[in-house]
């Protein structure tokens, strides 16, 4: 089949044309960017995920491998009918080359041991939608060390470590104390957080190092003032537990091999901070000797037995049944409704733009 269709990259839609044959799946740039025609062949096709983009079930995503962060492609296409077509015809070709995955394999997989904690996660974030291709619906990953002042990480103490049983924003006892006196206060819809865990500009304060013109393009060609970058680690998670606004969680990079994004490479003029220290470098925890040691080391800490055992807890928060209703009430996991899905009808807002 073929049909019209959108290449999506962060910030950037590309229009083209999409073909679907017995061997590959072609994308055609009407721009002729990155080149002038994509193709994967579906033989190496390992995985695929039907997206929301925008709120509509309208995305594409193909991944050529099983444990990558990044796909192959991801689609928009103009009507679901396109998008399911082209999704049945890939799909009918790799069931009988590679197995089918859902949410409850990866959970089997995952307590026996077959792998690891950022493997779940990263597929969890998968079904759920995630992509490192939408700013929007960026992979969440949870803050796991507790600890960011010592000289020595302790990986036996249960003090080194996040509650994984509460959302950031319940970490605090006296704010969360703050939060939930105005939120019983405050008339229908209610909300305990007016800020979510994810979205966008908290992405990009995580990467502006490595993907500047994302935040010079959402931020009209500045960046943040410099005291509001992302400077140090130690004081982002102090930023978290105590801040009024701030409750956002990490990107899958804290836990990959690719430090680069703490690391001012590209020699960025992001300004000087009032103290009159210029932005340049993440500042990282003492018990870190090196970028890439501090990766290690969170790596270490997401793979530890403590976080093993509490590792679902968190994903109740994000993933599972304390996302909504009662059980979000009960955890404290309450945000402002139009960060859920549904609450906005999409429709009629369009027709009221229109």
């Amino acid at each position: 089949m073929e049909c019209e269709a959108e290449m999506i990259t962060p910030l950037v839609s590309n229009p083209g044309h999409v073909c679907n044959t017995d061997k590959y799946l072609y994308f055609q740039p009407l721009n002729g960017y990155p080149k002038h025609v994509v193709f994967i062949s579906l033989a190496d096709i390992h995985r695929i995920y039907k997206r929301r983009h925008m709120l509509m079930p309208l995305g594409l995503e193909v991944f050529c491998t099983e444990n990558d962060l990044c796909s192959g492609i991801y689609l928009k296409f103009y009507n679901p009918k396109d998008r399911d077509d082209v999704y049945y015809y890939i799909a009918s070709y790799i069931e009988n080359h590679v197995t089918e995955h859902t949410a409850d394999s990866y959970m089997l997989q995952w307590k026996m041991g077959q792998i690891s904690n950022y493997q779940y996660l990263l597929h969890l974030n998968n079904l759920a939608d995630r992509s490192c291709n939408d700013l929007s619906q960026y992979p969440v990953f949870p803050w796991i060390i507790a600890d960011n002042t010592s000289s020595h990480l302790d990986l036996t103490l249960c003090e080194t470590f996040r509650d994984l049983r509460k959302p950031v924003g319940a970490l605090n006892k006296d704010r969360l104390e703050r939060l939930q006196k105005r939120y019983h206060e405050m008339p229908e819809p209610k909300f305990i957080y007016g800020s979510h865990y994810s979205s966008p500009g908290y992405v990009l304060f995580y990467l502006v190092r490595v993907a500047p013109e994302h935040m010079l393009c959402i931020q009209n060609g500045k960046f943040d003032h410099a005291d509001r970058m992302f400077n140090s680690i130690a004081e982002t998670w102090r930023n978290c537990l105590d801040g009024v606004t701030d409750f956002k969680e990490l990107i899958p990079e804290f836990y990959g091999s690719d430090g680069t994004f703490l690391l001012n490479s590209l020699n960025l003029d992001l300004g000087k901070r009032q103290g009159g220290k210029l932005v340049d470098y993440v500042d990282i925890p003492p018990w870190a000797s090196d970028v890439d040691d501090f990766l290690r080391k969170n790596i270490e800490a997401l793979e530890s037995q403590y976080v093993s055992d509490h590792l679902h807890q968190w994903i109740d928060l994000i993933f599972g049944c304390k996302q909504r209703g009662s059980e979000a009430v009960s955890a404290n996991n309450v945000f402002h409704p139009v960060t859920y899905e549904g609450e906005i009808d999409l429709k009629r807002l369009s027709s009221y733009i229109c």
